[in-house]
């Protein structure tokens, strides 16, 4: 309906803004008054529905000079009259304000030059094939005159008034019905009489291929537009995964290092759930205190603990310090009683020593080391040059 206003007010002289009594200024009337000045064309208000007895006149012209319309009884030059189209009420003054608004403008057409109109819709009909109802502007058309009509074109071969009388010719401001054309053309598109079929057909191609490099042009707009919007789209999709990815081994490095796969993957779930999460709450405008919660709570659904886990891995660190700890006592421990030993067997300080470490876990182990010990004091054992002892 925007686009059918827009072509109206684009091939009227005199634009007629209806406006019921009852309704008053809609949003539609806006548009129509919007199209209006666009096309910088003269406006006759018609106040319409008057007779109804909720219609409220005068309610309706200060709403017209709300939205900027300076109405003749207010001391403006828009003539503004009062009609009821059942009742038959304010017609002829709606026509002697347009025969006097077309007086003041001087409206007045040329007819000794090629005639020149617009189409104002156009369809398929049954035994006449492709007509256009057009508005002539200039100039007389004829029956036999070829046309060029956008991109379509032809030869006039029959004109008829609104009441389907079959007319000799039509001129300027009337309104026929042309049939002849060789397709259907587009509500809005220029009608021009031309010479020749041939140049018509002519300039028609002509015509056809320009639309078609704009239509072309349009699409490739349009395709390149959308190839950013995508472009951006897998940007921001890449820098989602990645900061999820960050998050997750930010939590690994927090203790969660010797959880199991599925363990991983719940991890993997919630951090998801605490991503769309944290975006709705970003959109909500929620507090840090609210969003940490929240990651709780998430993670607390996924059955983390983190508190739990946080004091597993402290008590497992502490172990580890306490059995090196541990592990350093007895070597000192060892070194001491190794000392002790050579000092009570009075071995010269530069004498060779071999301290063992004896640990008795499987039965017998102990006494085998001792023999073996006790042998090599004895002397009973004999390197191998080969490698090894016997």
């Amino acid at each position: 309906f925007g686009a059918m206003r827009a072509r109206g007010a684009a091939a009227t002289d005199i634009v007629v803004l209806a406006v019921a009594a009852d309704d008053g200024v809609m949003p539609q009337t806006r548009e129509a008054l919007a199209h209006a000045r666009a096309a910088q064309v003269p406006i006759v208000v018609a106040l319409t529905k008057c007779d109804l007895p909720q219609a409220n006149p005068e309610k309706v012209k200060m709403q017209l000079l709300n939205e900027g319309l300076e109405l003749e009884e207010f001391g403006g030059d828009v003539q503004c009259i009062e009609t009821a189209a059942k009742a038959g009420m304010g017609l002829d003054a709606l026509e002697e304000a347009l025969l006097l608004q077309a007086e003041v403008m001087e409206l007045k057409a040329p007819i000794e030059v090629p005639a020149t109109g617009v189409v104002v819709e156009a369809q398929v009909t049954k035994g006449l094939g492709a007509v256009a109802t057009v508005i002539v502007r200039k100039g007389i058309l004829k029956p036999g005159d070829p046309i060029v009509v956008g991109t379509e074109f032809g030869r006039v071969r029959l004109l008829k008034d609104s009441r389907g009388n079959t007319l000799s010719q039509a001129g300027p401001g009337q309104a026929v019905v042309v049939s002849g054309l060789r397709g259907v053309p587009a509500a809005g598109d220029e009608v021009l009489v031309v010479g020749s079929e041939s140049r018509a057909s002519k300039m028609a191609a002509a015509r056809g291929a320009r639309s078609e490099e704009f239509r072309l042009g349009q699409l490739a707009r349009m395709q390149a537009e959308h190839g950013r919007r995508m472009q951006q789209l897998r940007e921001q999709e890449y820098e989602r995964k990645r900061e999820l990815k960050r998050r997750l081994r930010e939590i690994q490095l927090s203790g969660y290092k010797s959880r199991s796969a599925a363990d991983l993957k719940a991890m993997r779930t919630a951090s998801m759930q605490l991503e769309e999460q944290q975006q709705r709450m970003a959109a909500a405008g929620e507090s840090q205190e609210a969003q940490v919660a929240k990651l709780q709570q998430v993670l607390g659904q996924a059955g983390i603990d983190v508190d739990r886990d946080l004091d597993r891995d402290r008590d497992l660190a502490a172990a580890d310090v306490q059995g090196s700890q541990a592990a350093a006592d007895q070597a000192d421990s060892v070194q001491s009683f190794s000392a002790a030993a050579d000092q009570a067997v009075g071995l010269p300080p530069d004498a060779p020593t071999v301290t063992v470490l004896i640990k008795a876990d499987v039965q017998g182990s102990a006494e085998a080391v001792r023999d073996a010990v006790t042998a090599a004091g004895e002397g009973k054992v004999q390197e191998i040059p080969g490698g090894g002892w016997v």
